[in-house]
């Protein structure tokens, strides 16, 4: 499965959204379904999921579903 596919799987879950909710337009803070605790909540499922480590300056920044699709890679790609 690719990571935009398990990133959307992850979001959805984490956010309570419906599987066919496109989640590639959600913003922290602008969607109601995503607020503080959803945040936290979804960094600590991207990281079990994809076996990563994202530091609290990341976190602050990764505030778009593409954000995170960016940062994802980018800790799998080394």
């Amino acid at each position: 499965m690719s990571t935009l596919l398990r990133l959307r799987r992850v979001f959805n879950e984490e956010l309570g959204l419906d599987e066919s909710q496109d989640p590639e337009g959600f913003s922290y803070g602008v969607n109601p379904e995503w607020d503080s605790v959803a945040h936290f909540q979804l960094i600590v499922a991207l990281e079990a999921e994809f076996g990563i480590e994202i530091d609290d300056q990341q976190v602050a920044e990764l505030t778009s579903f593409s954000k995170l699709l960016s940062g994802v890679e980018r800790q799998l790609n080394g």
